[in-house]
């Protein structure tokens, strides 16, 4: 039996692991620099971020105790290794003005092994991670404020709990977990049985924003959830198989936080996995956003025939919804996004009499819910779905509409690129009918950005705080057009900290699946 990994998930910034390395322990010797690039002049014990600022540039780091100074919008590449393997932290202090940070770990193959991005009190971040001897990494820090500042660096042994080579281990009964700031503890057990869990956290104290990661015996990112920018409790279910190991990783979502919460591993809800899916007759039935799991509907086509699933949104103000089909071997037959402000999906595939299939939903914003209809042979709402009506607004929106012409297909649009001022993000457009001619506005807070008009948009100051997104038409001779928007990217406040995003991106075949991007991770179903 395999596992499956569920396609709707929140990053979680305070602790993204993202390969497996070989652990031990014990603390290292200072590395031995290959090239020492730091200018003479500089001071023992002391960096300048413009001597290190690219990675080609990279400051040799022994890992002793060492100041780093900034310029405004400075950052520092500080390359290093580690001589014996194991759980190590990096922990920042003597913070000197007002500090966004980030810490990057990356393997002489560009491989990311751990993100991290917080805005503290006083900036100061201890960030663990395990560390191969001999492998080259490179630690990045960036400085995001006017002026100047300055900060320590330093190198140590992990605390237990605080990497996956430290994880203690877990007897599956509900934890209290206390955590502060940037802080991530590692959770080691073994599946007791086959199954669908589900993870949640509860009992949360005021400041706690609690996060959770589920990682295999490798490390390979398999599921998880967040508390997203409120301080709420995090819920989210996975298949599981017998006698598997896993690591389940505590922390704070990305906005930080401290406090404690309370853990537990219990059976997974209804119709939240595949395991767990829910029987379904092809009625017209009502799907509910109970929780950001995706749902999960078995389906034994009657017939073999043609069927068409849609979904209808009881209000404009509805979020974006996606839905995906599967067949008994987990291979996609069809995937499908609706547009913001209640527009449905639609799902068209030939199903095989007697055969089972699996039609599973999952939300990319927050949706009241909606009904799903099926169309086909044996379905109570009929073979054919209706033709939609045009509405006022479809009228005004586009005079040319017209209901007896075909309408060109509604693709996806995501945002690329950083979510920072002065970065150029671009409108990546796919599925859409082929053929299309694309013409792009950009949007501030839901209001037209003036003359952004291009597939890119240079971010200025004037969005820091805002949330920016892009509305993309796709026009064909002979076709009515379709207007898609984007989900919307969230641009820092100054000092502020940046969210992941994530989304379906493309189809897998032989029993891969729908793969899921995210800034930094890569996940298929």
């Amino acid at each position: 039996m395999s596992r499956h990994t569920h396609p709707c998930f929140a990053v979680l910034g305070a602790c993204v692991a993202a390969v497996g390395l070989t652990v031990g322990g014990g603390f290292p010797a200072c590395a031995t620099p290959e090239t020492v690039l730091v200018p003479a002049v500089v001071d023992a014990g002391t960096l300048r971020a413009r001597d290190c600022d690219t990675m080609a540039k990279a400051c040799t780091w022994d890992l002793t105790p060492t100041t780093v100074t900034f310029r405004e919008d400075e950052m520092a590449y500080l390359k290093f290794t580690v001589a014996k393997s194991g759980g190590y932290a990096i922990t920042t202090s003597n913070m000197q003005g007002d500090f966004f940070t980030e810490g990057f770990w990356i393997s002489a193959a560009d491989d990311w092994v751990q993100y991290y991005q917080t805005l503290l009190p006083d900036g100061n971040v201890k960030i663990t991670a395990d560390f191969v001897a001999g492998t080259v990494y490179y630690l990045v820090l960036d400085y995001w404020d006017e002026g100047s500042g300055s900060l320590t660096i330093s190198f140590g042994d992990a605390d237990p709990c605080r990497s996956r080579g430290t994880a203690c281990d877990w007897d599956l009964t509900p934890k209290s977990v206390s955590l502060q700031g940037s802080e991530a503890m590692y959770l080691k057990f073994t599946v007791p049985r086959t199954g669908a869990f589900a993870f949640v956290s509860s009992n949360r104290s005021a400041r706690a924003a609690p996060s959770a990661l589920l990682l295999d015996s490798s490390g390979e990112f398999v599921n998880g959830a967040d508390s997203s920018t409120s301080r709420s409790d995090f819920k989210f279910a996975q298949d599981l198989v017998a006698g598997e190991v896993f690591y389940l990783v505590l922390s704070h979502s990305w906005e930080g936080g401290s406090g404690s919460f309370t853990v537990s591993m219990t059976d997974a809800p209804p119709c939240s996995t595949f395991l767990s899916a829910c029987e379904w007759n092809l009625a017209p039935r009502k799907v509910a956003n109970s929780d950001p799991n995706p749902t999960f509907l078995k389906i034994t086509a009657a017939q073999t025939a043609t069927f068409t699933f849609t979904s209808t949104h009881p209000s404009k103000n509805t979020t974006q919804v996606a839905a995906f089909l599967l067949d008994s071997q987990e291979d996609i037959l069809g995937y499908s996004s609706g547009g913001a402000d209640g527009q449905g999906f639609e799902i068209k595939a030939d199903l095989t009499a007697g055969e089972v299939y699996l039609l599973g939903f999952f939300w990319l914003g927050d949706t009241a819910g909606f009904t799903v209809k099926a169309y086909g042979p044996g379905s109570p709402t009929g073979t054919k779905p209706p033709v939609k009506p045009q509405t006022k607004k479809d009228a005004k929106k586009d005079t040319k509409f017209d209901p007896n012409k075909r309408t060109v297909k509604a693709g996806v649009v995501k945002i690329k690129g950083k979510a920072k001022v002065g970065v150029t993000l671009k409108a990546k457009v796919s599925k859409f009918t082929k053929g299309v001619k694309y013409s792009y506005a950009w949007y501030r807070n839901g209001k037209k950005i003036k003359g952004a008009t291009k597939p890119t948009y240079k971010l200025k100051k004037a969005d820091r705080g805002k949330k920016i997104s892009v509305k993309v038409t796709a026009k064909k001779a002979g076709m009515n057009s379709a207007t898609v928007v984007s989900k919307a990217r969230q641009i820092p406040r100054k000092g502020a900290p940046q969210p992941f995003s994530c989304g379906v991106a493309r189809e897998g075949r032989g029993g891969t699946g729908p793969r899921v991007m995210c800034d930094y991770l890569t996940v298929t179903l």
